[in-house]
C-alpha cells in the first residue's frame, strides 16, 4: 500500500513535469484542423467589483478542455494529448507521459479570464486500482482558439509586446 502511495505521489510529479514540459511554448503556428463544438461565450458583471466575472458557459468549456487534456494523458495517445492542448505548445508533445495509474480532475475554480485567456486552479490526484495519491493543486493557463478553449500550458496573457 504505501508503494502505491509513493508511485501515486510520483505519478502527480510525472504530471507536474508534463505541463512543465508541455509548457515551453513554441513561437511558430499550426495549421491543425481541430474539430470541436462551438459555443457563444459571454460574461456579466459582477456586482460587487463590477469587473467582468466569467460566464458559466466559458467556465463549462475550460472545465471541459481540461477534462479532455485529463483524459488524452491518461490515453498515453500522443495525438490526442497534441488535440488537448493549444497550437502554441502543441508541437512540445512528442511523446506520453510515463505514469503509473490515471489522473483524475477533482476541481477547476477560481477562473479568470482575460480576453483569449484563462487561468484557474485545478486539483487533481492520481489513482491507481483503490489506491489514490493526495490531491495536489495547481494553476492552469487555458488558451480560446477559434472560439474553442483548449489547455495551455505555459503560457501567459500576452501584453501586446
Amino acid at each position: 500500500m504505501i508503494a502505491a502511495v509513493i508511485g501515486g505521489v510520483i505519478a502527480v510529479a510525472a504530471i507536474a513535469a508534463l505541463v512543465i514540459t508541455v509548457g515551453i511554448q513554441s513561437r511558430g503556428s499550426s495549421d491543425d484542423e481541430l474539430v470541436a463544438p462551438t459555443t457563444t461565450f459571454s460574461s456579466t458583471p459582477d456586482p460587487d467589483t463590477g469587473q467582468s466575472r466569467p460566464s458559466q458557459t466559458d467556465v463549462s468549456a475550460i472545465r471541459t478542455a481540461m477534462q479532455a487534456f485529463v483524459d488524452a494523458v491518461n490515453s498515453r495517445d500522443v495525438t490526442r494529448i497534441q488535440a488537448a492542448v493549444c497550437s502554441s505548445v502543441r508541437p512540445q508533445v512528442t511523446k506520453p507521459l510515463d505514469i503509473t495509474g490515471n489522473v483524475v480532475l477533482e476541481d477547476l475554480s477560481q477562473v479568470t479570464i482575460t480576453g483569449d485567456t484563462a487561468e484557474s486552479k485545478v486539483s487533481t490526484h492520481v489513482e491507481l486500482g483503490n489506491q489514490r495519491s493526495t490531491t495536489k493543486q495547481n494553476e492552469e493557463n487555458f488558451a480560446r482558439e477559434n472560439g474553442v478553449w483548449f489547455v495551455c500550458p505555459g503560457s501567459e496573457p500576452d501584453i501586446g509586446t
